[in-house]
């Protein structure tokens, strides 16, 4: 078999020089006022030129993108920031409270990406699955049809659901919208599989007992226990939200 194809090896990036006196600002600092931007848009208009997405227009405009968010409390905060030199690419991660009518709290996490020396841009499909349900719409009706998310993982190494079959072979994945909140739905995996040896290596970024956000294939399992069909976790297609 030929080997697969390698990536090109990017260049570096220059960065133009400032005048003097004036320092760098930080990608979250930029990142945090599109967020701004996002979070405070009124139309999916507005939004379209600050975000990344793989969903078509006619889509967008049956979501919540489509006119105001939630009130958010406080201002959001970079959790984490990831880059890849490869692709020229940061990432940086918020955590935003929206304040919902029903006088709860909904924490979520949203992604802002830098491309380069392009302006950064929201990665809205995350947070449609997350905030926007479409996680929890798949995850409350079974279908024939696969789904991959962009979601928070969770690992744990056993399954406590006794309409599991064979649970004390599983492991279960908690999906999140951030860490330490409650999960949207759980997927579950054997423990000998690809996403087991992935959480056994101690090589990738994900790990028992830890959160991350990753890209995940999942599909309703309704032939082992018909009358409790539940989520499978296929794979983890991604150990991060590119789209």
């Amino acid at each position: 078999m030929p080997p697969a194809d390698l990536p090109e090896i990017a260049s570096p990036v220059e960065e133009p020089e400032l005048p003097a006196g004036i320092e760098p600002r930080s990608p979250a600092i930029v990142a945090g006022e599109v967020l701004h931007d996002f979070l405070e848009a009124r139309t999916l208009e507005e939004r379209l030129p600050i975000i990344e997405t793989k969903t078509q227009p006619e889509e967008l405009a049956k979501t919540c993108l489509a006119g105001p968010l939630p009130t958010v409390e406080g201002t959001p905060h970079p959790e984490f920031q990831e880059s890849n030199s490869l692709e020229d690419v940061v990432d940086v991660y918020f955590s935003v409270d929206f304040q919902m009518p029903d006088g709860g709290k909904s924490p979520q996490t949203v992604l802002v990406r830098t491309r380069g020396s392009a302006p950064p841009k929201v990665v809205a499909d995350p947070f449609l699955d997350l905030f926007g349900g479409r996680l929890e719409a798949y995850a409350t009706h079974p279908t024939e049809d696969a789904g991959e998310f962009q979601v928070i993982v969770y690992a744990v190494a056993s399954c406590s659901d006794p309409n599991v079959p064979d649970r004390e072979k599983k492991l279960t994945l908690k999906l999140l919208a951030r860490e330490d909140t409650k999960e949207i739905a759980r997927a579950y995996a054997n423990r000998v599989s690809k996403i087991g040896e992935m959480l056994r290596d101690g090589t990738y970024s994900l790990s028992w007992g830890s959160s991350k956000a990753c890209t995940v294939l999942l599909a309703w399992n309704t032939t082992d226990n018909p009358e409790h069909p539940f989520l499978e976790a296929i794979s983890i297609k991604a150990l991060d939200w590119n789209p």
